[in-house]
């Protein structure tokens, strides 16, 4: 039997997703084959290559490990053969990357490297080797070794291919991603933008208008204005493809709600979510998202009527994204409670709160900051010991959060003072006491003067109330010198 025209035959099938339990008793009669060396050099190195693939895809990496060591180690003699031993290297780098194998892929491919160098192999296929040990460093994230190896390989690519060729251009991509983690991003522009100027008549409007959006994203966190440029050249260079425009859409919606020119970011996620709704699915993330940010900013504007809708909407599609249900239970939360539908509101805050602590996520900031919203609401309704319950739970949180919530606590702090004061069932003066001067002590260094003001006015009404007015003078001063600041 030809057993290398027969393995070739089992590779071709197996690499087109052939089910690959299919292969399982040829697999089993070759690794027998092989055991018994009953092939030649050729037939070898084929059939281990086989049996390496078979065990790739069955996630067996032992056995897929081994049997690719043995297909390398002998360099097969016909061209076909060698094709497929070449091949089988990349096969075993991409095996070793997926189990984090980095040293053993980039030895397997040092290995390659020292042949194609021998045999006087052409630029690209160097290139693809330089490349790939580069991808490896990124993994390890090595910046500096994936840095020079990628620019070895795009040297070598340029020689090869032209500039603005796919293999040239996805190495640009990479190679800028480094430079950004080099803390190098002007570097990054500047690879595009070298290309883009040298490339005019050679480079596609889409490649063009490609590399200008990417552009305008690496500007969009250091000059929000170019940023802007870039982006709006881009959408006016080629608007052929909907998804493109989509992102120059919602790129342009995000700089301008960091900019807070919320009018004109609702223009563009409108326009965005109209381009989505022509193609995509109802259910798909980013019209998901879009009626998440319509909302919201909608909210931010007081526009309670159209951030109702695109919220009510966006929740009910959202089922399937936790992360974004978040994002509308507490927008709602926040909505309903502006509409004074308290209970509604705490129902949309529990939700959240439910997904934080499915996540294990109880002892964050966004569960405290949820507690205190709940509270709110309960004050809301005049059930202040609920709300006590609620606020009492947060202070707790923001102490175990340290430092950098203080001002968090002491606005709970507050809140406690006030609250043990109303309470009919819960009064009590010496614990609203010790919260009001708590909250007092607690923003002494902090820059917020309206918080400061409003515990002071709480402390010498306390005081007043409760005939100790020689206790008042040092709190009225500091109220003083406040209201001298705010004026």
């Amino acid at each position: 039997m030809n057993w290398e025209n027969y393995a070739i035959e089992l590779l071709k099938k197996l690499q087109n997703k052939y089910p690959s339990d299919v292969f399982k008793n040829e697999v089993q009669e070759l690794e027998k084959l092989l055991l018994e060396k009953e092939v030649n050099k050729n037939e070898s190195t084929l059939l281990n290559q086989v049996v390496a693939v078979y065990y790739t895809q069955q996630k067996v990496y032992a056995k897929a490990s081994h049997h690719f060591q043995q297909a390398l180690n002998r360099q097969p003699n016909s061209e076909e053969g060698l094709k497929y031993w070449i091949a089988a290297h990349f096969h075993f780098v991409t095996l070793d990357k997926s189990y984090n194998q980095f040293q053993q892929a980039r030895t397997t491919l040092a290995r390659l490297l020292q042949f194609y160098e021998k045999k006087a192999y052409s630029d690209e296929h160097i290139a693809r080797v330089y490349h790939e040990i580069g991808r490896i460093f990124v993994l390890e994230e090595d910046w500096h070794q994936a840095h020079t190896k990628f620019e070895l390989a795009k040297k070598l690519y340029q020689s090869a291919y032209p500039v603005t060729s796919q293999v040239v251009i996805d190495l640009v991509h990479e190679l800028a991603e480094v430079y950004i983690q080099l803390d190098q991003v002007e570097v990054a522009i500047h690879l595009y933008e070298q290309i883009l100027r040298r490339n005019k008549k050679e480079a596609s409007l889409k490649l063009k208008a490609t590399l200008t959006l990417r552009v305008g994203e690496l500007y969009f966190h250091s000059n929000i204005k170019e940023a802007r440029k870039k982006v709006t050249e881009a959408l006016n260079l080629y608007q052929d493809d909907p998804m493109f425009s989509i992102r120059c859409n919602m790129l342009l919606a995000e700089i301008d709600e960091l900019s807070n020119a919320l009018p004109r970011a609702i223009k563009y996620y409108h326009r965005a979510l109209n381009k989505m709704e022509e193609f995509l699915p109802e259910k798909h993330f980013l019209i998901i998202f879009s009626h998440a940010k319509l909302g919201s900013l909608y909210l931010v504007q007081n526009n309670r009527k159209d951030a109702k809708q695109y919220l009510e909407k966006g929740l009910y599609m959202a089922t399937d994204y936790p992360k974004l249900m978040m994002q509308y239970y507490q927008a709602l939360g926040n909505l309903y409670a502006k509409e004074e539908d308290h209970a509604l509101s705490n129902e949309m805050y529990g939700q959240f709160l439910s997904i934080l602590e499915h996540e294990g996520k109880i002892n964050g900031i966004a569960y405290a900051h949820t507690l205190v919203a709940i509270a709110e609401n309960h004050s809301m309704e005049n059930d202040t010991s609920l709300a006590i319950a609620r606020l009492l739970e947060a202070h707790k949180l923001y102490q175990r959060l340290g430092s950098n919530c203080r001002e968090d606590m002491a606005f709970v702090a507050f809140q406690l003072g006030i609250s043990f004061q109303k309470d009919s069932v819960e009064k009590n003066d010496s614990e609203a006491e010790t919260y009001l001067l708590q909250s007092w002590k607690l923003l002494q260094s902090n820059k917020n003067v309206h918080l400061k003001e409003e515990v002071n006015l709480a402390i010498i009404e306390f005081y007043k109330k409760h005939g100790k007015q020689d206790r008042c003078f040092k709190y009225e001063n500091d109220l003083i010198q406040l209201q001298k600041l705010m004026a």
